[in-house]
């Protein structure tokens, strides 16, 4: 049988919802109950009973990626003529912007959680994907990065696992309340995002989709008369920030 795992919500890191689906080794993803969304919503296939097939169910429960950045090496550019070479021999060090900051607001539709985008799982990857309607027709969150950082990057784009693939999305920065260029992703093809952020205050995140569903009563009769309610299934991949 399926298993859906509840823990109390300080057991777990803050980018994992209070319910997991689990399927059991011998079992089915169709056995998860319809309610839980098992084919739109992130989901723990358990192979077998080892380390190796409980991985990324660890990962959920402890909060630690099983992959960590490695570190960066020094810098090598351009040879110079001896004492005019930069005095700057070390690369700035990334952080993993889900892992780092707190968000100052976040809408009640974004997880922070792993994301398959394009084929690569990015374990600690901000979600805007809900599951009947859209509280908020855009998916937001907004961080303090207090001047501290110099660049910020990520891969924008549509869920591998989408439940409805022809979907379009939209990303967009905001740095200090100016918008950035905005990117537009489909399945298979996402776009990488990165930003000069020196001296930056507030980093706004927006993703969105088209033509959202945003009210519960029109999200019913939408899907009693059998059209979409268009709800987008986007993340921004392993957003990171570096000093």
């Amino acid at each position: 049988m399926s298993l859906n795992v509840i823990l109390p919500l300080p057991c777990l890191p803050r980018a994992t919802r209070r319910i997991l689906p689990v399927v059991l080794p011998g079992r089915r993803m169709e056995e998860i109950p319809s309610f839980l969304n098992a084919h739109s919503t992130t989901r723990y296939v358990i192979t077998e009973f080892t380390m190796d097939g409980i991985s990324e169910l660890l990962v959920a429960f402890t909060g630690v990626a099983r992959f960590t950045l490695p570190k960066m090496g020094p810098y090598r550019g351009a040879e110079q003529p001896k004492g005019q070479r930069p005095n700057r021999t070390k690369a700035p060090s990334p952080f993993l912007l889900t892992t780092t900051l707190e968000p100052v607001t976040r809408g009640s539709d974004i997880q922070l959680t792993g994301a398959e985008i394009d084929g690569l799982h990015r374990g600690d990857s901000i979600v805007y994907q809900p599951s009947m309607f859209a509280h908020e027709p855009r998916g937001v969150i907004e961080y303090n990065l207090a001047r501290r950082f110099s660049r910020f990057e990520a891969v924008g784009g549509v869920l591998d696992d989408a439940a409805e693939a022809g979907q379009t999305g939209y990303f967009q920065v905001f740095l200090d309340g100016v918008a950035q260029p905005q990117a537009e992703v489909r399945i298979g093809k996402p776009a990488w995002i990165a930003h000069d952020v020196t001296g930056t205050l507030r980093l706004r995140l927006v993703a969105y989709r088209a033509g959202t569903t945003v009210h519960p009563m029109m999200a019913g009769a939408m899907l009693a008369g059998g059209r979409s309610n268009k709800l987008p299934a986007l993340a921004w991949g392993n957003p990171t920030l570096f000093e």
